[in-house]
């Protein structure tokens, strides 16, 4: 059964199954942070996180069971997780815990301007699907041209920030229920 939660309940099962993600990639990167990993296991990682992210996707998104649904919630951060620790490992601990720390520092503080603010937020899917496809071209166009100018990075920053406050706002604006407070936590995820 997926009972209508409170507004205050609902934003606790939100903001706990985001911290819960988190969590899960912190405790991941910091687990495997002396593990050197080999090509064929980035690949594989990195294999395993596109297939099992889709996957878990699809198992959140396509039922209403909130069981099912942080089944696939884990589909998705745990592979993410394994993918974020193969990647840091080339970082010291100190700048892989600043970075999660200011990620965490943006989410909350797109959340609360969410909150405050949906309206800010109402109206930019559109506008962040469409920056979201000039920042892919403009990657590809780099990566083509071997060059990677920090501006395209702090765009990322932005494009992405906006997104958990329009995601938060998404889901302020639906049912409250168990199930929908997953999937939320599935979309500020991603």
């Amino acid at each position: 059964m997926n009972k209508e939660l409170s507004n205050s309940n609902f934003n606790l099962a939100l903001g706990g199954f985001i911290l819960y993600g988190v969590l899960v990639n912190v405790a991941i990167s910091f687990a495997l942070q002396n593990h050197i990993f080999t090509v064929e296991q980035l690949l594989a990682v990195l294999a395993l996180c596109f297939v099992c992210g889709i996957a878990g996707v699809f198992v959140a998104l396509k039922n209403d069971d909130p069981k099912i649904s942080f089944l696939g919630y884990n589909m998705l951060v745990i592979p993410f997780g394994l993918s974020i620790a193969a990647v840091v490992q080339v970082y010291s601990p100190q700048v892989v815990f600043e970075a999660f720390m200011m990620t965490g520092l943006i989410m909350l503080v797109m959340m609360i301007a969410a909150t405050l603010k949906p309206e800010w937020f109402e109206g930019m899917g559109t506008i962040l699907f469409i920056a979201l496809i000039g920042l892919i071209i403009a990657e590809v166009v780099c990566l083509f041209l071997g060059i990677f100018p920090m501006w395209i990075s702090a765009i990322s920053a932005g494009i992405f920030s906006c997104y958990i406050g329009y995601d938060w706002m998404l889901a302020q604006s639906g049912p409250k229920t168990l199930d929908a407070a997953i999937d939320g936590a599935l979309n500020i995820y991603l």
